[in-house]
């Protein structure tokens, strides 16, 4: 690992959550519209790790999932209280590497840009943690940035393809290979690359989107 990259690493618990808890505290959702993915496949009690302000929470909510959504940031967890209130939406402030669940809580687990906002020794803790909360046979839904996305390769490389931007948040971009080998153990079901234009005029190029399911074994 590089000095960069390790300094990055040392600071993830503390000027990451700040940078985030930054980024919440505009005043209106971050994550605006509603989510596109298709949350058919869910069922049961679901874990959404990194849910932030809500977008995909509250679709989930909105179908009638049991959902429990986890984010390092307090401003985020306060932001989505605020949004919605539900006897089916438990939050709790928490360490994505350090799950405080007891083994098999979850029938599935939603991970939507979570991963991507992790270096890559960390990224295989998530996944392992994750691998102790779900249920066996249980099905984890994922959105990734692709290494096709606009925004790849802008920022300051601290691992490959991981770019440290000027909001202090870092982001990963994946291929398809990558996101199979990171989840071995896990039977892929789908797993797709989508281009969509992006909705900012600063931005030129498109979002560059990979949607896995997997399924515990």
């Amino acid at each position: 690992m590089s000095d960069l990259a390790e300094k990055s690493r040392q600071l993830t618990a503390k000027e990451q959550k700040s940078a985030w808890n930054e980024a919440y505290h505009q005043g209106h959702p971050r994550w605006r519209g509603s989510s596109d993915l298709d949350l058919s496949e869910l069922k049961g009690k679901i874990l959404e790790l990194g849910c932030g302000d809500g977008k995909t929470a509250i679709a989930m909510v909105e179908m009638g999932f049991e959902v429990v959504g986890l984010d390092a940031s307090r401003t985020a967890i306060s932001a989505l209280d605020r949004r919605i209130r539900s006897e089916r939406l438990f939050l709790v402030q928490g360490d994505a590497l350090n799950l405080p669940f007891l083994e098999g809580s979850f029938d599935c687990l939603a991970l939507v840009h979570f991963i991507d906002h992790l270096l890559a020794s960390d990224r295989g803790k998530a996944v392992e943690e994750m691998g102790k909360v779900l249920k066996p046979g249980g099905l984890i839904l994922g959105r990734f940035f692709s290494i096709n996305d606009m925004r790849c390769g802008k920022g300051e490389e601290i691992e490959r393809h991981t770019y440290l931007r000027g909001n202090g948040v870092f982001n990963h971009y994946f291929t398809e290979e990558e996101i199979i080998h990171l989840f071995i153990g896990y039977r892929v079901l789908s797993i797709r690359t989508s281009n969509k234009p992006t909705k900012f005029p600063s931005d030129s190029g498109f979002r560059s989107l990979i949607t896995a399911e997997l399924k515990k074994m």
